[in-house]
């Protein structure tokens, strides 16, 4: 995510003082630092009383001794590199040499449709404003950075209108959805989200498909809920996360704070902060782990987060960010990959760091074409030990 971006400052900010900060949130901390001076940042985004605690904490930390500051910016040196971890049951090659790829694919861009009523299309991109459209008695805006429905009453017609938000493959939302009750919604790449233009009746229903982080305007009296393929989503005053991809085998519903209620057939569980419950399109269970809830959200902080996760798995995401199709040509070693990546990237630089593995990557035009380096039928593109 933009460093510009108000949500990710705060958080950035929180998490620094929390001491919770991962080495890319330090990194991007500090980057936010050399902008301004740091008592200003605190007095932003803090209350008066808590800004001063935390400007005189911080001050002590100019007393620690040399041999700290000296490990703190090799650290910084580190991160500042960018440097990818990545892990798997075969062992990196310790001399790999990278062959320049032919071809090459640039990260997804900060772009999205909004499709009216009347099926007209608004492409959204960085720097609009001003008013998009009417939708009955709800004006379209975009106003400071999101995408505003404003005055929001029912049509005098009667009847419900519908808007859609989506992103193609490579692409972002711009700007954070606003909807007339003020829940906001941020889309991930091949995502979209249906909504009305004004909620009415008792109940408020949005219906995702794709990636989608949401956070809930809570009413008790009008409860909220979220359909994401036959799954339903029940806020009980909450932020989320929903990943109901149509390539992927279940849907990811990982809850950041509140509670909420997922329904699939006649089961029903509540998951609390720190869970993801995960559902199958094969039957009605419902799955709940405890998970790392900022790697399940990294999308919106502008990372890749691989935690154990298949090669496949890895491939259907840099296809979606990337606009890519992904070609097998042999059977591929079976490996997890877990690291963090930056979206940023140009998709060579992501290809060189999972080159590490015994697995051969070529860029075709529009496809990456994926096979076994011990396959006679590709050379490899890096040095086989």
């Amino acid at each position: 995510m933009p460093i510009e971006d108000e949500f990710y400052k705060r958080k950035l900010i929180e998490r620094y003082l929390s001491g919770k900060a991962t080495e890319h949130e330090l990194e991007a901390f500090f980057g936010l630092l050399g902008t301004q001076n740091f008592d200003d940042l605190l007095a932003q985004y803090m209350d008066q009383d808590t800004a001063a605690l935390q400007s005189e904490k911080y001050a002590q930390t100019r007393k620690l001794p040399v041999w700290r500051y000296i490990a703190a910016a090799c650290a910084l040196i580190v991160v500042s590199l960018g440097i990818f971890f990545l892990r798997s049951q075969i062992q990196p090659q310790q001399d790999k040499v990278v062959r320049k790829l032919k071809h090459d694919a640039l990260p997804g861009r900060n772009q999205a449709t909004l499709t009216l009523a009347n099926g007209q299309k608004i492409v959204l991109t960085n720097g609009m404003s001003g008013k998009l459209a009417q939708q009955g008695n709800t004006s379209v805006q975009l106003q400071g950075d999101s995408i505003s429905y404003l005055n929001g009453a029912s049509s005098d017609h009667g009847g419900t209108t519908f808007n859609t938000l989506s992103t193609n493959c490579g692409e972002q939302s711009p700007y954070p959805l606003v909807l007339s009750d003020g829940s906001k919604i941020w889309l991930n790449a091949a995502s979209s989200v249906t909504f009305p233009t004004s909620f009415t009746g008792k109940e408020r229903k949005i219906t995702v498909t794709g990636e989608a982080y949401i956070v809930v305007a809570h009413n008790p009296a009008h409860p909220f809920k979220v359909l994401a393929h036959d799954q339903v989503i029940n806020d009980i005053g909450t932020e989320f996360n929903v990943n109901a991809y149509d390539d992927e085998a279940s849907v990811s519903t990982t809850l950041t704070q509140g509670s909420i209620r997922i329904e699939k057939g006649r089961n029903f569980m509540n998951i609390k902060p720190g869970q993801q419950a995960t559902t199958s399109a094969v039957d009605d269970k419902i799955m709940v782990r405890d998970c790392d809830v900022d790697a399940m959200v990294a999308w919106k902080s502008g990372l890749f987060h691989f935690e154990h996760l298949p090669l496949k798995a890895v491939m259907r995401q840099l296809s979606r960010w990337y606009d890519v199709k992904v070609i097998y040509e042999d059977d591929v070693p079976k490996t997890d990959i877990t690291g963090e990546v930056y979206r940023n990237m140009n998709l060579a630089k992501v290809l060189e760091v999972l080159d590490n593995l015994k697995i051969a990557f070529r860029v075709e035009g529009k496809n990456i074409i994926v096979s076994n380096k011990a396959s006679k039928h590709q050379p490899p593109t890096g040095k086989i030990q």
